[in-house]
């Protein structure tokens, strides 16, 4: 190397295209770059011209390239012979270099390796839906997986509102019955509170009228003991409408707590029977 010639930067990859200079932002803005070639539909690899219109691979045969490996016998096996086929050709190569470099057997070997090489690529290439169908079956378990662990959770979070939902349901019942209780106790001392009082003010009634008619004379006693017997009369009426508007408030008011009670009970029912 001439030590007055500059150094020259060697990168393993390519240089990218020439057209990706124009991208810059100013001709970007300005539309002055041009597009991008498009894709081959053809293109060769290890010598070979593959189509990707062509989904499937083509065979060996249909290239017209020797096949070096028996398709019936099992792909790993055929892979490994393969593979030792490549390292022996491989030394043998570089025995050949040794010895004379410049000896014509080193092309027969190259060539060797090159049919090794495309026969060992096609197995691999013919093993690609395996492969991405035993991926798809490894996603697919994780996604059960996971699932599973979701739904179980979700139960344990279930079971415990549940069992809060239940203990708070217990005590609005307990609550309920409390009150009810209270509201009956609370009713037939009004009841009983009503029926003295108004035997109280029967007997004074009837005492006051019994005084003020041995005072008057007897045709005003007559007439007073009619208009008392009226009075008693249209009191008495009065007193009984009264106590039956009294009794259908009260049933009504009897009937609507009973069907709240029924009503909670069955809904007690209702969940106990779900929990259990």
């Amino acid at each position: 190397m001439d030590p007055n010639q500059p150094a020259v930067s060697m990168s393993p990859f390519p240089y990218p295209p020439e057209y990706s200079l124009e991208y810059t932002t100013e001709n970007i803005k300005l539309g002055r770059f041009h597009y991008p070639p498009q894709i081959p539909k053809k293109y060769k690899l290890f010598g070979i011209e593959y189509d990707r219109d062509n989904d499937k691979e083509p065979s060996l045969v249909d290239l017209k390239i020797p096949q070096l490996y028996n398709s019936k016998e099992d792909i790993k096996k055929e892979l490994k012979k393969l593979n030792k086929s490549m390292i022996a050709a491989y030394l043998d190569l570089l025995d050949v270099l040794i010895r004379c470099p410049s000896d014509p057997e080193r092309i027969q070997r190259i060539e060797q390796l090159r049919l090794l090489f495309i026969n060992f690529h096609h197995l691999c290439n013919q093993l690609r839906p395996i492969q991405a169908r035993d991926n798809l079956v490894a996603i697919c378990e994780d996604q059960v997986i996971d699932i599973i662990r979701v739904t179980e959770s979700l139960r344990q979070i279930v079971k415990l509102g549940k069992s809060d939902t239940f203990d708070l349901f217990k005590k609005y019942i307990t609550a309920l019955k409390e009150r009810n209780d209270k509201f009956l106790k609370k009713k037939k001392t009004l009841i009983k509170e009503k029926k003295s009082i108004e035997v109280q003010k029967k007997v004074t009634e009837d005492s006051s009228k019994v005084g003020h008619c041995n005072d008057v004379d007897m045709g005003e006693n007559d007439n007073e003991e009619n208009n008392c017997i009226k009075m008693e009369n249209k009191e008495g009426e009065s007193n009984i409408i009264i106590e039956i508007n009294n009794d259908e408030q009260l049933t009504k008011k009897e009937k609507k707590i009973g069907n709240k009670i029924a009503r909670d009970k069955q809904f007690a029912d209702i969940f106990n029977d779900s929990t259990i």
